[in-house]
């Protein structure tokens, strides 16, 4: 993940953090490999947001 990288949106936030899933499952061992919440669950801050469940429990997103 590019530490330099900062995302102007969330939308463009969650195209970084798609693309860079897709090339961890890509890489990983087979047994290695989550889904997409799980990996968001993981990466916490990047791209300058920072991940969270909101009260429905779904995945969203804060500037940092």
């Amino acid at each position: 993940m590019a530490k330099d990288k900062i995302a102007k949106s969330k939308s463009e936030w969650w195209a970084f953090s798609r693309e860079e899933f897709n090339k961890w499952n890509l890489n990983a061992h087979p047994e290695d490999r989550m889904s997409f919440p799980d990996w968001i669950g993981e990466i916490g801050t990047c791209y300058g947001w920072r991940p969270f469940l909101d009260r429905y429990g779904d995945w969203d997103i804060e500037r940092v």
